[in-house]
């Protein structure tokens, strides 16, 4: 594909959409975690996953089609999993911290790089930071969206 396609409107709109979408997840997942009773835009959730795996299937697939298969399987990880650590590294490192300074409590370095280390390897095992979410709504789930 030469860089004309790729930064054509149809790709560009795909991704947009898709980027609403992930917002419309993000919020949808995050608002359980805020404590407020009742039923606010998590219910845009369930819209918003099925329509982001509508959009990134397709565009996945597009791809799979101009790539040969063992390749495509050796991009696919290396393009989801450094995000993934990021977000994780983000989270024990920036977050955890703040929330510990905000919430008077003290910050444990040894359960921050723990919950980077075990759910790593995609399989979520801990979900708290020890002392940096006392007395939030949901204590101590640090990502509803993991």
């Amino acid at each position: 594909m030469t860089l004309e396609e790729r930064l054509s409107s149809r790709h560009n709109l795909l991704n947009a959409v898709r980027i609403v979408f992930a917002a419309m997840v993000i919020l949808g997942h995050a608002w359980p975690l805020t404590g407020v009773s009742g039923h606010g835009p998590e219910f845009l959730s369930d819209v918003a996953v099925n329509g982001f795996f509508l959009v990134s299937g397709y565009l996945i697939a597009e791809s799979r089609t101009r790539t040969q298969f063992v390749p495509y399987l050796w991009r696919r990880p290396l393009r989801i999993y450094p995000g993934f650590l990021v977000s994780l590294l983000v989270m024990a490192a920036i977050f955890a911290p703040l929330g510990a300074r905000l919430g008077g409590q003290a910050f444990d370095l040894r359960s921050a790089a723990g919950f980077v280390v075990s759910n790593s390897t995609l399989r979520i095992t801990q979900w708290e930071i020890d002392g940096s979410l006392a007395g939030a709504p949901v204590d101590g789930a640090w990502n509803g969206s993991l």
